[in-house]
């Protein structure tokens, strides 16, 4: 009877990223069964066992570990899936710039995928990475409505950032640390929200990254990065604001 490792690697990956993206936690029971079915799929597949062990990494919240087996996962399977994969990783454990250089590998082994580019070039605007994510949808020779809008949408936040006097690095900077933070706290933001403002002239931008939580929890987070932000030597919080939003 011929083996299907593919098959046996997606029953279990499937798995794995359900777990990985649950609000719930998960218990040790179904962590050792989990990392024991990895252990047996390794000499099988080790492509999809080592992206697994990574999953299981930041399910452990095992940073070092996670990083580990993203960049042995890397090393067997060069493809854009696979790198996509990696930023996924690198970003849950608060690892942006990391996961931007990754969303941006994927992005050149797959420059004309439409559909792909668009959801890369999506989730490098969420982490500031908005010139990078400008130029990747222009270089589609052929693009949906969707890119379109996109493209429209993240030129949009550019000029409201230019109009306050912002520099994209800023943006970057503190997107990096806020990602930080909540990696820190065990939270993954689940969506990232810009409203642009003007008092007497004056023009600001708040940066919102939505989280699963309570009031305490955001307050928590909330103080956590204030302290490391206004170490920063261009912080002026009346132009630019990251902030966390309960929901």
């Amino acid at each position: 009877m011929s083996r299907q490792p593919l098959k046996i690697s997606n029953q279990l990956i499937d798995e794995l990223r359900a777990a990985y993206q649950s609000d719930e936690p998960v218990d040790q029971f179904t962590l050792r069964r989990l990392a024991h079915e990895v252990e047996k799929l390794l000499p099988v597949d080790a492509t999809s066992a080592y992206l697994g062990k990574a999953l299981l990494a930041v399910l452990n919240r095992n940073i070092a570990e996670a990083k580990r087996h993203a960049a042995n996962y890397l090393k067997l399977d060069g493809s854009a899936a696979a790198f996509a994969n990696a930023a996924i990783i690198y970003r849950r454990i608060g690892e942006s710039s990391s996961a931007a250089t990754c969303f941006i590998e994927a992005h050149a082994r797959a420059e004309q995928d439409t559909e792909f580019v668009e959801n890369i070039a999506f989730e490098l605007s969420c982490l500031g990475r908005y010139a990078a994510a400008e130029k990747m949808l222009m270089q589609l020779n052929h693009k949906t409505a969707t890119a379109e809008e996109l493209l429209s949408s993240i030129r949009d936040d550019m000029a409201r950032f230019a109009e306050a006097d912002i520099d994209l690095s800023d943006v970057q900077a503190q997107l990096d640390i806020a990602y930080g933070v909540a990696q820190a706290h065990n939270v993954a933001p689940t969506a990232y929200g810009l409203q642009a403002s003007s008092d007497e002239g004056r023009r600001s931008i708040l940066i919102s990254l939505h989280i699963n939580g309570d009031e305490e929890q955001e307050y928590s987070l909330e103080y956590q990065l204030g302290e490391k932000l206004s170490a920063l030597p261009n912080w002026a919080p009346e132009r630019l604001n990251v902030a966390f939003e309960s929901r």
